[in-house]
Order: structure tokens, then C-alpha cells, then sequence
């Protein structure tokens, strides 16, 4: 075996190390957050590989994709093609993502449903199959010899108006009769008068049924499925029968598409539901959050309005007598209607909003049309062994697996069902078998999310390949880990290398060769201050390997007791059952295995009910009168646009432009702080509107991120990089981390003190420029609670809803960012957290734990009380 070996690596903060990844081995890098873990693995040694990743192909794609900045590295060799899979990123999943999707699944469905699925008709539910010829033939060839059979075809359905054109038109094609209800009319007489919308039937034929007929059969079913586009009628005395060549329902004359696989796909127009377009959902606009009830106009009441639009607005609005300096309350309710709608001239508050959609004012309901199935009528219609499509999909990877017994296997259904079985048998093996196949990828966390791709990635059954891995076991029960880590030996022992960033002591332990980076973060750290066996790492002084073996620990807390409970009663979302009591005032856990339902009952059952919102339902909440505000600090993005950035999301950055607005470089050239604003033209670079990058569409390849040719990734434009504050441009300060801000604001109250929350949370090492779309979600998660800790003031009475805050966090990382729990607790707030980390969970006061297993068999609580001491 040979070893991947990079020598001088210094990207970011990474200190011209030397590392080596042995081929075929499974090794872990470890290290405090910031500590440059992430630097050696998916900065330097991923990236490195999918930078040479083009010159493998085509000129055509070398030229679209253009030159990807080359990592800091002095040499590096034994390189291999490498796959990462990381929490979040550029990979995220999109609004169309659902499980099914990202671990390939859902092609295989459609093709399963295509070859072994029965239609059915979507208005009256029967069911509906397309036949040849023959087989109309042979049909009705097989009745009682002497049978009388009429032969019909259908020519006109609903036929408004003058009947004579049609009469003269099947005259002259030879035919001699027709039917219109009970009523048999010659060609060769004068058509008749239609009262209303009347059904036109050809009779093609009127024949007895033996065998010295069937070839005037054949002939006659062979052209009324002509004349009548693939759909004809037999009658006989007593009975009739339709057929169709296409599939048709006779009952509601409905016909329907052909099976084929773009028939579930949500798409493609012929698959996907025509009011949701395929999404599931339908974002809409909720006129009450557009305004705020108690400012004016001219204070910013009509929340979409940007400034450039507020100014010219307010004009209009004083031109045609709305008053901009009472409070949107006071205003009658013709110029509220005006001002929301607009007129003929004018756009209105909501039209506006539509165009610029945003949290804050839009909700997202799920789509009555389909369900929520995303598919068109037609295909939901489609029933494989009993069951439609999306019933299948809404049932638990395990649940799915074990329907797939009940397909009738055949030479066609064989290899499909065998594909399925394999892929969700690895669902199951990562932890992932209480996840439904139909969810969207975007709910998931990023531990589930990156579990997810890696279920897809064994699938696929590469070798010879470097997988790169960030906390696989993010969002995982510790009972649940074995399985992660045999997975991750099932990867090795195909031939791969497998290089994990991790802190977790089981993955350690069983890791051939590890890597420590420390020994701190940021400027402290980038250095590799261990690199052996796991056993070598035990027995060595570095600080993974001192809480490893238990000598640093949680700093001790007094319990608190809780001082009132948040009562659920009656929860009957998803697998949750029975009633809950939730402790306020106290820094409280809800544990449980991974797919219990915690997720399910704090964020989409309490959190909504807590808010007014639609949630999970369940009968009563009581005890909720001392929550005075609700803060749900979870690991969902903290924007979607690609300007945003940490300096933005914590609101630093608005300080900042006005420091640089007030040099004198700036007084002189007559720049405000708009000049240094990366969301308004006038400063930033207008070849990538301030995002530093472009992004190129490779299609059958992921997007591509490049720097912009034009400003080199600096954002802002010659002039505005001109303008300095204690010689650094804005370039500069959105390029240094938090660690490097605190020292050049120190002297900046308004900026120092979040940046220092940000350094005490373990985030001093994120760049002020890095893209909140970029964090993981337990580094979006920490970036919001700094949010929060930087207004003590409104704290009191506040409940803090937390989804794994320990996620990527080493343990000494976990040990601060308790006590910034702790203190919201002491600053009179209510902490709720759900958690797995035994450090975090043992650091607590209160303990709600759900199971006892995951999906049918948890929902319910096994144990509530206090936490025993670590």
C-alpha cells in the first residue's frame, strides 16, 4: 500500500505541515473547532484532488469550469481521486431533494412502477389496462359462438352545433350508420338536429361471433381503433365492453398517459402535480407580517421595502394623500388596502414581497392538490402489489424494505427489487432507518444528511478511492455508532482510504492511523501536534488525548431544580404518543435514540403551538406563561443569499461600513457606508454582485464555484478597496477571521463584544466573509446563539429550542459552550437541548428521554428527572 503525503500545507491557518494518509486505511483527524482539521482534510487534500479532477476531461469542460485555485501546499504526492462528504456546503440539498432522491433511490422506484405497476383511473379508481389487437380479438372472439356484436366507435364527445359536416364526412369514408344515445341513424339520410351536446358513436360493424367470422372481425376492431384514437366499444344483448390500445377509462372516458418512468418523475410536466409544480409545498405570502402595526411609513412599517424603494414609495404615497408619519395602525383601511395591493400605476406591499420572498413574511403550506406527494393525479393513481407510489415513500426506510416482499418477483421486477433492497439495507446500517423515503432532503440535519450520501456512496461500490468524511456520527445516538463505524470498515475494506474529521472515541479507537491539529484554534493552532496509532494517541499529552483518557472534564454546576413545566398533553405527530412535561428555568436535555422523535417534538410540535403556528397536533399545551419569547436556535442556513456572510448574519458589518465611511479617504471621495455594501450596486464588484465567485452549471456534474476573474475573490471594486481603516481595506476585514477582528476592533464596543461571544462559543476561527450557507449546521447553530448572547437585555423570560449545539465541537469546545447555556439560564431564560453528546447531556440539569427504540417503537417517555452526574 502506498500513502498520500502532502508536505508545507498552509492554507488558512494550517502551519506548513507535513501529514501522510496511508492508502487503504481508515484515519482520523482530530483537534479543537478552528484547530485546521478541515483545512488539512476538505481545504487542502480534497480540494487538491478535485482541482486535478478536470484535467482528466474534455477541453470543453476544462474551459467552462476555468482554473480552481490551487491550495497552499509545497509538494504533494500519492494522491488519490477523492469524494467528500461533508455536513452542508455547496452540496446541500435543493427544495426538490427528498430522501428517496439523494441516495439514488427513486430511479429505481420509477422503473419498478413503470414495469410492474397497474394503473388505475384517478376520478372513479378502477382499474385501467391498455390491450393490443389481438387481445381485443381474442376477447371477444371467445364469446358464446352466434353472438350478435355491434362494433362502436367514438367520434364526437359533447358535439355542439350543425351535425352535416360529420354525416358527409363518414359517408364519404364508406361508413353507413351512426349512434347518438339509443338512436341509430343512416349516413344516407338528413343528419339530425342536435339539441345540446350530444356523444356520436360509428358503428364500424354488426357482426355474429364464429370462427369463419374472425377475420371481419379483425378488420372491424382494427378500424374503429383507428377512427376512434385507440379506444372502441363492443355491445352484445346484455352487455358491453370497452377497449383501448391506450389506456382509457371506459367509465369516465378519461384517458390516461402510458406507464413509463418520467411518469413519477415530479420533474418532468407529464409527472409532476400541476398546482405545486412538483415541490410539495406552496410558499405563500402572509399580509399580516408585512408590515409592523406600530411604525409609520417613513419609520420602515412595509418590511419588503428596501431603501431605494421606501424613498420613492413615500413620495407616491404623499402625492395621493397617505399619511407616512402616523403608525401603519392608524391608517384607514382603503390606503392599508392601497398601499398592500396597489393600483393600476403602483406596485403593492404584497406583489413586492412575492418577488423578494423571505422568512419573515412568507409561510410554506403543504399542497392540498397532491398531498404533498408531488406527483400528478395520473401517477398517484399507479398501484404496484396494493400500493400507490407515494404510499410507499411515506413509510420508513425499514418499513419500505420490508414491503418489497410483497412485489411478485419476475424476470423484469427481479434486478430492480434485488437494487432497492441493497441501497435501503444501507440506510439502515448508517442509522437512517426511521427516516421516511418521501421527506425532504433539507429537514434533515447534517448529520443525517451526510449519513444519507454515504448510504448512496457504499452503494455505488467504488474503490480505489479517498473518501472524506466530516462528523459522520453528528446527530447519532452513541448505541447507534457501531453500525456507523462498521460501515466505515466496509469502505476500507473495499479498497478505499477513508479520512474522517471526528472526535468521537469509538471512530478513534478503531481508526488505523490518527492525526491530531492543534494545539489550539486559529492562530493557536494549525500545527499537527500528533500523528500514530490510536494507542500511541492515548498514551500521549495532547489535549483529545487527556479527555480521552478522562483527566479534563466538565467544569462542575450546581443542579437546578425546575421552577415550572411546559405541559404537553395528548402529542399525535409522526411516532409521538402520550404527554411530556418539559422543565423551564433549568438547562434541560431531551435524549433518546436517533428517530425517537425528539426533533418531532420540540421543533415541529412545541415550537409551533408556542408560536401560533400550524405543527405537529396534539390536544393541549398549559404552562406556557412565563415563556415570554421563543428562540429556535437550530442548524438550518441563516440566509440563502450568496452575499451573506458571518460579518452580516451577526450584524457587525453594518458598524464596520460606517467606521470605514467616516475616514477621511472616504469623506473625500464622497463614499457612505453603502459604498461598502456587497447587497447594493455602487461599490462592490458588478461582474459577481459581491459574492467573490461565480458559479458554473456543469450538468451532469455538480456546480463548479470559481473566484470571479475580475475582482480575484476581494467582492468590492478598485475604488472602494482604495478606502482604508488602521491599513486594512474592506477586503481585508471580511478575509480575517474572528480572532484577528478582536484585535483590530477592540476599541469598537459595538463590534468587540459580539466578536468576543463569537470566540468564547469556539468560532474564532470562522473568516468574517465566509458564507453562513458554507457552516455546518452546528457551527449556523453557535452563530445565532452569539446573535442572542449579544442582547442580554431581552434574555429574561426567553425559551432557547437547541438542536444538537455539540456537533462538531471538540470536548474541550463543549465545555464552553455549556457554560454560555449556563449562562442564559442565569440571565433568567429557559434552555431546552436536544442532545446526544454524553458531555453536553450529563452538563445538565433536566432530562426528558424519548424511546425506547426509533420510529413505531419510540414517540414516547421512558424517564424524566434529573440528570445523573457525569
Amino acid at each position: 500500500m502506498g500513502t498520500l503525503r502532502v508536505v508545507g500545507a498552509a492554507e488558512h491557518n494550517l502551519k506548513s505541515v507535513d501529514a501522510e494518509v496511508p492508502h487503504g486505511a481508515l484515519v482520523v483527524v482530530c483537534g479543537v473547532s478552528g484547530s485546521g482539521k478541515t483545512s488539512l482534510a476538505f481545504d487542502t487534500l480534497h480540494a487538491e484532488s478535485q482541482r486535478r479532477l478536470p484535467e482528466s476531461m474534455s477541453s470543453w469542460v476544462r474551459a467552462q469550469v476555468g482554473q480552481a485555485p490551487r491550495p497552499a501546499y509545497e509538494q504533494m504526492t500519492g494522491l488519490l481521486p477523492s469524494i467528500g462528504v461533508a455536513q452542508r456546503g455547496p452540496g446541500a440539498p435543493g427544495a426538490r431533494t427528498t430522501v428517496a432522491t439523494a441516495a439514488e433511490l427513486y430511479d429505481l422506484f420509477r422503473v419498478l412502477y413503470a414495469r410492474a405497476g397497474t394503473l388505475h383511473c384517478p376520478t372513479c379508481g378502477d382499474p385501467v389496462v391498455a390491450s393490443t389487437t389481438d387481445g381485443i380479438v381474442r376477447a371477444l372472439q371467445a364469446m358464446e359462438e352466434g353472438t350478435a356484436l355491434t362494433v362502436l366507435a367514438r367520434v364526437a364527445t359533447g358535439r355542439v352545433g350543425p351535425l352535416a359536416p360529420l354525416w358527409t364526412e363518414l359517408g364519404r369514408q364508406g361508413f353507413l350508420r351512426v349512434r347518438i344515445g339509443a338512436d341509430t341513424f343512416l349516413l344516407d339520410e338528413a343528419a339530425p338536429a342536435a339539441p345540446g351536446p350530444v356523444d356520436v358513436d360509428l358503428v364500424v360493424d354488426r357482426l355474429k361471433v364464429g370462427s369463419e367470422r374472425r377475420e371481419r372481425l379483425q378488420e372491424a376492431v382494427a378500424t374503429a381503433l383507428k377512427v376512434g384514437r385507440g379506444a372502441m366499444r363492443a355491445e352484445w344483448p346484455g352487455g358491453r365492453s370497452e377497449h383501448a390500445t391506450r389506456p382509457r377509462c371506459g367509465r369516465c372516458d378519461r384517458e390516461l398517459p402510458p406507464l413509463s418512468p418520467r411518469l413519477f418523475s415530479f420533474n418532468t410536466p407529464v409527472g409532476a402535480c400541476r398546482t405545486c409544480q412538483g415541490v410539495g409545498a406552496i410558499v405563500e405570502v402572509d399580509e399580516a407580517a408585512l408590515v409592523d402595526p406600530e411604525r409609520s411609513l417613513a419609520e420602515g412599517a412595509a418590511l419588503p421595502w428596501t431603501e431605494a424603494v421606501r424613498t420613492a414609495m413615500l413620495k407616491w404615497a404623499e402625492k395621493v394623500g397617505i399619511a407616512v408619519d402616523v403608525p401603519w395602525s392608524a391608517l384607514g383601511w382603503e390606503a392599508r388596502d392601497r398601499l398592500l395591493h396597489g393600483d393600476d400605476r403602483t406596485e403593492g406591499i404584497v406583489a413586492l414581497a412575492r418577488r423578494r420572498p423571505d422568512e419573515r413574511w412568507t409561510r410554506e403550506r403543504g399542497c392540498t392538490a397532491c398531498g404533498g406527494a408531488r406527483l400528478s393525479p395520473e401517477a398517484r393513481a399507479v398501484r404496484c402489489a396494493g400500493r400507490t407510489l407515494p404510499d410507499r415513500l411515506v413509510l420508513p426506510v425499514s418499513e419500505v424494505l420490508a414491503s418489497l416482499g410483497e412485489v411478485p418477483r419476475t424476470a423484469v421486477t427481479g434486478p430492480v427489487l434485488e437494487e432497492l433492497e441493497r441501497r435501503l439495507s444501507f440506510l439502515v446500517r448508517v442509522g437512517l432507518d426511521y427516516v421516511s423515503l418521501d421527506r425532504a432532503a433539507a429537514s434533515l440535519s447534517g448529520g443525517e444528511w451526510q449519513r444519507l450520501r454515504l448510504g448512496a456512496q457504499i452503494g455505488n461500490q467504488l474503490a480505489g478511492v479517498l473518501y472524506v468524511l466530516d462528523e459522520p456520527t453528528a446527530g447519532l445516538h452513541p448505541d447507534d455508532t457501531a453500525r456507523l463505524v462498521g460501515l466505515l470498515e466496509e469502505l476500507k475494506a473495499a479498497g478505499n482510504t477513508v479520512l474522517v474529521v471526528e472526535h468521537d472515541p469509538a471512530v478513534l479507537a478503531v481508526a488505523d492511523h490518527v492525526i491530531e491539529v492543534g494545539p489550539g484554534a486559529g492562530v493557536q493552532g494549525g500545527a499537527v501536534v500528533f500523528a500514530g496509532t490510536p494507542a500511541a494517541l492515548a498514551a500521549s499529552g495532547t489535549l483529545t488525548a487527556r479527555w480521552w483518557r478522562g483527566e479534563a472534564t466538565m467544569p462542575a454546576h450546581a443542579r437546578l431544580v425546575p421552577r415550572a413545566f411546559l405541559r404537553a398533553e395528548g402529542l399525535a405527530g409522526r411516532n409521538l404518543h402520550g404527554d411530556v412535561e418539559l422543565p423551564l428555568g433549568v438547562l434541560g436535555v431531551v435524549t433518546g435514540p436517533s428517530g425517537a422523535g425528539k426533533s418531532s417534538l420540540v421543533f415541529d410540535t412545541v415550537a409551533p403551538a408556542l408560536a401560533g403556528r400550524p405543527g405537529l397536533p396534539l390536544a393541549r399545551l398549559s404552562g406556557h406563561e412565563p415563556v415570554v419569547r421563543v428562540v429556535k436556535v437550530d442548524g438550518s442556513p441563516l440566509a440563502k443569499a450568496g452575499r451573506s456572510t458571518v460579518a452580516t448574519a451577526t450584524r457587525v458589518f453594518d458598524t464596520i461600513r460606517q467606521l470605514f465611511a467616516r475616514t477621511p479617504e472616504a469623506k473625500a471621495r464622497g463614499f457612505g457606508p453603502e459604498r461598502f455594501s456587497t447587497a447594493v450596486a455602487g461599490g462592490r464588484c458588478e461582474a459577481c454582485q459581491g459574492e467573490g465567485a461565480r458559479r458554473v452549471a456543469m450538468h451532469v456534474l455538480p456546480d463548479v464555484l470559481v473566484p470571479c476573474e475580475v475582482c480575484e475573490g476581494r467582492r468590492f471594486e478598485e475604488a472602494t478597496l482604495a478606502v482604508t481603516w488602521k491599513g486594512h481595506s474592506v477586503a481585508d476585514v471580511l478575509a480575517g477571521n474572528v480572532h484577528q477582528a478582536r484585535s483590530l476592533f477592540g476599541s469598537v464596543p459595538a463590534i468587540a463584544g459580539v466578536l468576543e461571544t463569537l470566540d468564547a462559543l469556539g468560532l474564532g476561527y470562522l473568516p468574517l466573509g465566509q458564507g453562513v450557507d458554507t457552516l455546518s449546521g452546528g457551527e449556523a447553530q453557535r452563530l445565532k446563539l452569539a446573535r442572542e448572547l449579544g442582547k442580554p437585555g431581552e434574555v429574561a423570560g426567553a425559551l432557547y429550542l437547541l438542536d444538537e449545539p455539540s456537533v462538531g465541537l471538540h470536548p474541550a469546545d463543549v465545555a464552553v459552550l455549556v457554560e454560555a447555556l449556563r449562562r442564559l439560564v442565569t440571565l433568567g431564560a429557559s434552555v431546552l437541548v436536544v442532545e446526544h453528546d454524553p458531555l453536553l447531556v450529563g452538563a445538565c440539569d433536566w432530562e426528558v428521554r424519548l424511546g425506547p427504540g426509533a420510529g413505531p417503537r419510540g414517540g414516547g417517555v421512558v424517564y424524566a428527572g434529573p440528570v445523573a452526574p457525569c
